[in-house]
Parts: C-alpha cells; structure tokens; sequence
C-alpha cells in the first residue's frame, strides 16, 4: 500500500491537485504514536518546497519546531515527485 493513498481512494491514478493526509508508521517498539503538529521549515527546505507551496497543497507546518527527521523528508520529497 502506498503512503500516499487510502484503500478506498477510487482516484488512485489520477494527479494530485491537494496533497493527501499522511499518516505516520507505527513505532516497532510498541510505545504509543503521536500525531504531529506539521513538518519543520528544515524539512520543508531539504525537501524542496517552499512554506508557500506547502500550505497551497494542504500541509501542515510547525515553526516552532528546527529539527528536520530524515524520514519526513524522504515523505515530502515522494510526494513533490507524485505532484
């Protein structure tokens, strides 16, 4: 299943024109997820977009945050290729 779409997405092949609710994985150790408030500037930047472009595609951003996870990166950066 891909990251980007729901099973019961009948638009599967179709462009994107807003991006879709991410989810993020599960933790393997069992502790308890925690739904974030958005994805850092950092992480915007290394993805290659810019906070314009993120809020237009219906992303969250968190500002407070300056940290930037390797995998949101790797997450924003298949779905600018996916737009």
């Amino acid at each position: 299943m891909s990251l980007f779409t729901n099973k019961k997405d009948k638009t599967a092949g179709k462009p994107l024109t807003k991006a879709p609710k991410i989810f993020s994985p599960t933790n393997i150790d069992g502790r308890k997820t925690v739904s974030g408030a958005g994805f850092s500037p950092l992480e915007l930047e290394r993805a290659g977009l810019t906070e314009q472009k993120a809020e237009e595609l219906g992303l969250r951003i968190d500002r407070d945050r300056c940290s930037a996870l390797g995998s949101n990166v790797l997450l924003l950066q298949r779905l600018v290729e996916k737009i």
